[in-house]
């Protein structure tokens, strides 16, 4: 288990990265608060690395309605 600081040097990635990837579903221990570290397991965070990339690769994720609104607006401003 590790902390968000050690986590971002693991996988080579910066803080905001982290913070964006807990927002989109990364798997945590233990969440952070006042006086409290956030704690990851390094190989649930791997494998959710792995599946997140594969989905990807293969276009078997489903569009968050952030996203679907973004498609439609940029549909709207296209026609």
């Amino acid at each position: 288990e590790v902390n968000r600081t050690i986590l971002a040097d693991v996988f080579g990635v910066s803080m905001p990265t982290i913070d964006r990837w807990v927002r989109e579903g990364l798997p945590y221990v233990q969440k952070g608060g006042p006086g409290k570290e956030w704690a990851f397991n390094t190989a649930h965070v791997a494998e959710w690395i792995k599946e997140r990339a594969t989905e990807q690769a293969t276009g078997n994720t489903q569009a968050g309605e952030d996203e679907l609104r973004k498609r439609r607006t940029l549909a709207e401003t296209l026609t």
